[in-house]
């Protein structure tokens, strides 16, 4: 069995309430994003929101692989998504096309941060993954 992370700071957690950032336990994301907690492609673990944006939120993020902090990016347009039970990404119908349009950017944007990431210095993305009916980046 994994240690558990407070979703708050990512540090190692024995109790019910972090010392570190004062995440209580009990405390989660707001209904429309991932629960703190989820664990995405079977190695990150999903902490707090650290930004909306207008296509995404970028969660604080646990690699267990590399057992290191990351931020974690998903394509959510806020405006016209939204999420069901199970996690998946629902656009509205309308905007059903148009999404599809950014989640093909999205991906081909990962690819490229992958490949600048190889030649570059800077925190590119390290990588990028589908699941929940959206994609993802993670980001040192």
């Amino acid at each position: 069995m994994s240690e558990k992370r407070c979703p708050g700071c990512m540090s190692l957690l024995d109790s019910l309430f972090c010392p570190n950032c004062g995440w209580k336990d009990g405390n989660d994301n707001e209904a429309a994003f991932l629960h703190a907690e989820t664990v995405l492609a079977d190695k990150y673990l999903v902490g707090r929101v650290l930004e909306v944006s207008d296509f995404g939120v970028t969660y604080l993020g646990y690699d267990r692989e590399k057992d290191k902090k990351v931020h974690i990016e998903e394509l959510f347009p806020v405006s016209f998504c939204t999420r069901n039970d199970s996690g998946a990404v629902l656009p509205q119908q309308e905007q059903a096309p148009l999404f599809g349009e950014l989640l093909r950017r999205f991906q081909g944007a990962g690819i490229v941060n992958g490949r600048i990431r190889e030649k570059a210095a800077f925190n590119a993305a390290y990588d990028c993954f589908n699941a929940n009916d959206t994609a993802y980046m993670v980001y040192p």
